[in-house]
């Protein structure tokens, strides 16, 4: 694919970018992570409490953090920048004031594909960047559908990707999900990338790339370039929140600038259609049609 796809600023304090082979380390069986400093989070690969950010969500998120991913498997699927309000491959929302943004987080549960239609892929993801350039930093859920040898067959994973970043020009995968798990995930500008997988408690953090175009922060579910979209489930899209580099406040996208995107084949057939942003930050996007 050859979309956009959001990304998060300010997720660690540094801002330095890091590399595969640092080091992975797991977070000690029995602490509690809630009560680490901003230091020990950052070495075990743990978003920091931001200022304006639901404490309790938070806490909920370290808390549910079990397994830290240190895999980084790349694929062969690359996401695509997208600048329009009807798009061939996107649906969703994005925020867009002029201010710019450091930082993206939502949540969202993995869809369920249906094994009817045509196959396909599809992604579910949080972004920075992405709006008229190739500056993405985004990480999601990637829903395939596709028949192997006659027989259907559905994945689930997670991914994280820099869309920039030359030496790494496909999303990677760093691990597998089941539909209907409860994912959270967020980026910020200096191209750090954390997802994590409250149901199961397995998350990775991976920085690498350039930085972020920081014009756009991103709520996509996107499709394959020149795909089909696979039959899923509604995907909700809850407390979609960003981070002004202007205010450095913590808010939800309502309160931003923002626009409603579509997704539409060539033809004009509406293939997703996303609701206008909810007052806490929410986003529905319904599938309808495959192709056209």
């Amino acid at each position: 694919m050859f979309m956009v796809i959001l990304s998060m600023l300010l997720f660690f304090p540094q801002s330095h970018a890091r590399s595969f082979t640092e080091p992975c380390l797991q977070v000690p069986e029995g602490s509690d992570p809630s009560h680490f400093s901003p230091q020990q989070l950052s070495q075990y690969g743990l978003p920091p409490y931001r200022p304006g950010e639901n404490y309790a969500q938070w806490v909920f998120i370290l808390r549910s953090a079990h397994t830290r991913s240190c895999q980084s498997i790349p694929g062969n699927t690359k996401h695509m920048a997208m600048p329009l309000t009807s798009s061939i491959n996107w649906a969703g929302g994005l925020a867009v004031g002029s201010q710019g943004y450091s930082f993206a987080t939502a949540s969202w549960r993995v869809p369920c594909l249906t094994q009817t239609g045509l196959p396909g892929s599809s992604s579910t993801w949080v972004g920075l960047g992405g709006l008229n350039n190739t500056n993405l930093v985004q990480t999601g859920t990637e829903q395939d559908y596709s028949i192997l040898t006659g027989k259907p067959t559905v994945t689930y994973k997670a991914w994280v990707e820099n869309l920039a970043d030359p030496s790494n020009p496909f999303a990677r995968f760093v691990f597998s999900v089941n539909c209907t798990d409860q994912m959270v995930a967020s980026v910020t500008a200096n191209a750090t990338m954390f997802i994590e997988d409250l149901t199961t408690g397995t998350y990775a953090t991976q920085t690498f790339g350039p930085a972020a175009d920081t014009r756009s922060a991103d709520f996509i579910l996107e499709r394959g370039y020149n795909t089909p979209l696979p039959t899923l489930q509604p995907v909700v899209f809850h407390n979609c929140q960003v981070r002004s580099i202007s205010t450095q406040l913590l808010t939800p996208l309502t309160k931003q600038p923002h626009e409603r995107i579509q997704m539409r084949g060539l033809t004009g057939t509406l293939l997703a259609d996303a609701t206008e942003v909810g007052s806490g930050g929410n986003i529905t996007i319904t599938w309808k049609q495959n192709l056209a």
